[in-house]
């Protein structure tokens, strides 16, 4: 069968059991800018494959967040939940950080280059978060 165009495809995914992980996330750390989770070993970020529920970004979905209105706009794609700053793989372990406001995402969407440029986080209290380059 060829598609043409305004031809509409639709797939409906098979029934499957999703496999054990972990999916219970710790805040560590929250403000109106940023959430630190304390991420465990099995659990993956994005929704890929098998996992599908038992994500990262399944469970900030999940969860009822006071987000700042200006992160919340009436646009469509508009995320009313934290957004992932970086992935950790399956089965690492460790601090994974969220947006929370736009205030925060713009440095990080200005140089995307951070993670790669050895930068580093130094938490110097409990309420105060320092990018170290």
């Amino acid at each position: 069968m060829i598609l043409r165009e305004g031809s509409k495809l639709v797939y409906h995914r098979l029934p499957w059991q999703e496999p054990f992980a972990p999916h219970l996330l710790d805040v560590l750390y929250e403000d109106d800018d940023m959430i630190a989770l304390n991420k465990p070993s099995g659990l993956q970020v994005l929704p890929k494959g098998l996992f599908q529920q038992r994500t990262v970004l399944a469970q900030l979905q999940l969860k009822d967040w006071k987000m700042p209105s200006s992160f919340c706009s009436k646009r469509k794609d508009a995320q009313s939940h934290p957004v992932p700053v970086h992935r950790l793989g399956r089965g690492t372990s460790g601090l994974f950080l969220c947006f929370c406001s736009v205030h925060a995402q713009k440095p990080w969407s200005i140089d995307t280059q951070l993670s790669s440029s050895g930068c580093k986080f130094l938490f110097t209290d409990h309420q105060s978060v320092k990018l170290v380059v």
